[in-house]
């Protein structure tokens, strides 16, 4: 398995800004590694500092169950198979939308990365694509 480098996580923070620009609006963007872990994170300036925080934790959630906080937290209402799922992992569970596991493209060695962008339009910026 290859591990997320720090440059591969620049890349994803460019394009992540670069859209964040286009659409007026700073963001906080995380990048983990396949172990959860922050590779790296910004905080365009702007953005919100409680977003901080946020963007790290989206960025483990997404990466700790392969999955976009936006679909684990359909899962994570009242009488879903994964209620009260945000207050397991030590708290590091973040439900919010925005947390996406970004694949390398086809016939590229395995990692996950993450973007994630906070409240508002963080659904717009969590494109594979990116990459």
């Amino acid at each position: 398995m290859t591990t997320v480098k720090l440059e591969d996580a620049r890349r994803v923070i460019s394009a992540a800004e670069k859209k964040a620009r286009d659409i007026g609006q700073p963001m906080n963007i995380a990048v983990a590694d396949e172990g959860g872990n922050i590779v790296a994170h910004v905080r365009m300036d702007n953005a919100w500092i409680g977003s901080i925080d946020i963007s790290m934790k989206k960025a483990y959630t997404s990466r700790a169950f392969d999955i976009e906080t936006k679909e684990l937290a359909k899962h994570s209402q009242s009488g879903g198979e994964f209620f009260g799922i945000h207050v397991s992992n030590n708290g590091k569970i973040m439900i919010f939308a925005g947390g996406i596991p970004l694949k390398l493209p086809k016939g590229m060695p395995d990692w996950t990365s993450l973007i994630c962008m906070p409240f508002p339009n963080r659904e717009t910026l969590g494109n594979p694509s990116l990459l």
